[in-house]
């Protein structure tokens, strides 16, 4: 079994690489300075944690790669107006791929950073959401949605709470007027319609 270890080492690194390559290739990551130097750096190294962390980088490329092209631009331009918010954006980036082991979770980020990028949801949303996505157990994130009517005992939603994406509210039913009243009583917070919002989002 060891000896299999430096083979199975070595495919993961070169199926990261060519990955990468197919990228640059295209010149997203090129046009992304966001992530084009964190790209080169672990370009430059060998060791698995690298090339995972790449792969993981180049997923985000890949998504924005969906969003229309003048929509990249008037992202980048905007960012290239404002060092400051361009050096948070990527540290929070950074951060989030290197903090997280979870494919479904960088999966749902990537699409995140994809609605970033189409002008969906505003940075500030995007860096609240990338902590709320680390906080969540993944497959709660992905059955979020629009609250059915009446629902009281959705796990996912109950899950979520913490994290700011979702909270509990139903109407007093001692009042007559409410009584046949059918409403959700769990919902998604601003935060949380974000998400499903970003996630749903199709460029």
């Amino acid at each position: 079994m060891s000896d299999l270890v430096p083979q199975l080492t070595d495919i993961a690194a070169e199926l990261a690489e060519v990955a990468l390559d197919a990228c640059l290739d295209d010149s997203i990551a090129k046009d992304l300075p966001l992530v084009g130097s964190v790209i080169a750096l672990a370009r430059a190294t060998r060791t698995v944690r690298d090339r995972m962390f790449m792969r993981d980088v180049v997923r985000l490329i890949r998504e924005s790669r969906k969003v229309p092209a003048e929509k990249r631009e008037a992202f980048l331009a905007k960012l290239a107006s404002n060092p400051k918010e361009q050096s948070r954006l990527q540290d929070c980036i950074v951060r989030f791929v290197l903090q997280t082991d979870d494919q479904m979770k960088v999966e749902i980020f990537a699409r995140v950073f994809r609605a970033l990028v189409a002008g969906i949801i505003t940075q500030e949303s995007f860096m609240r959401l990338s902590l709320a996505i680390r906080q969540v157990y993944a497959p709660d994130l992905a059955d979020l949605r629009e609250p059915s009517l009446g629902s009281s005992d959705s796990q996912a939603f109950q899950n979520c709470v913490s994290s700011g994406l979702t909270f509990y509210r139903d109407i007093d039913r001692k009042r007559p007027q409410n009584r046949n009243v059918i409403t959700p009583r769990w919902h998604l917070s601003p935060l949380g319609k974000d998400l499903v919002k970003a996630v749903s989002y199709e460029a």
